[in-house]
């Protein structure tokens, strides 16, 4: 009798345990969803303040509000690119970056755009020997950003791999 009273109450406990870490794991669970929904506010509110700052007038009598109201747009030249014309919804993208807006424009991305552009402006043989010695022998310009080739459009005969 004694042992079914012993197994009864060790039973209870571990049930009162198991309840126990049931309510824990409860309250845990409606924290995170909680921090979820606080998080998913936050990022709300941050969408549109970003859409607000994108879209704002610009100050009265400023450059960029003559600019706009006028429909003047601004053109700027790129290797490769030619000239572009920026419209005023541009122009914020193309100050925060001008070679990348320019690289985006060819269809490429920046660090080959510049790695086109360093051939471009300097067309020498870039092969650096052993000994750390740069070839430079003179190279013919590749003037289209999107047909040069690394490795072979920017090395002389002798180099090329």
């Amino acid at each position: 009798m004694q042992e079914k009273m012993a197994e009864g109450d060790a039973r209870q406990r571990k049930d009162a345990n198991a309840d126990a870490e049931t309510v824990l794991l409860h309250e845990q669970l409606e924290r995170k969803q909680r921090e979820l929904e606080l998080r998913d506010d936050k990022i709300v509110a941050l969408e549109q303040e970003n859409h607000e700052l994108r879209h704002q007038v610009p100050p009265e009598d400023s450059l960029l509000e003559q600019l706009q109201s006028q429909s003047v747009f601004l053109v700027a030249y790129h290797p490769g690119v030619g000239h572009i014309t920026l419209p005023y919804d541009d122009i914020d993208t193309y100050f925060g970056n001008p070679v990348a807006y320019a690289a985006e424009r060819c269809g490429m991305n920046e660090p080959a755009y510049k790695d086109w552009l360093a051939h471009y402006e300097h067309p020498v043989c870039r092969h650096v020997d052993s000994d750390g010695n740069a070839c430079g022998e003179p190279i013919m310009r590749v003037t289209q950003p999107a047909e040069f080739q690394p490795g072979v459009d920017d090395h002389c005969e002798q180099h090329r791999s």
